[in-house]
């Protein structure tokens, strides 16, 4: 099968994909969601501090480190429940065409 692939129909977004497709990108999407809670984006603002020492710098300096932090560390939630949404998809899907084949033997012992 090819890549996964999102398709407008006529009930709406279809999407095509094997189910191990599915798991494949949500292993990858996974690693980089990883990978981004690793980020520490912090500025040393000990220099500041001690050439400023009572300035207002120093706290917004800590705060604008605060901020990137907490902003890293949502972008990496989001990828990681993306993740669970591609693996569940994939489950979903799984299932269905388990449960497709399934009637179709029944059917097929039918006739």
């Amino acid at each position: 099968m090819d890549p996964v692939v999102v398709s407008k129909g006529e009930r709406g977004r279809k999407v095509q994909a094997a189910p191990g497709e599915l798991r494949a990108l949500a292993a990858s999407m996974n690693d980089v969601g990883v990978g981004i809670e690793t980020i520490r984006a912090q500025l040393d603002l000990s220099m500041i501090d001690s050439a400023f020492a009572g300035s207002m710098l120093k706290r917004v300096g800590d705060e604008a480190n605060s901020v990137v932090t907490d902003t890293w560390s949502r972008m990496a939630a989001r990828w990681i429940s993306i993740t669970a949404l591609i693996e569940a998809s994939a489950s979903a899907l799984e299932a269905a065409d388990v449960g497709f084949a399934d009637r179709l033997d029944t059917l097929g012992g039918v006739l």
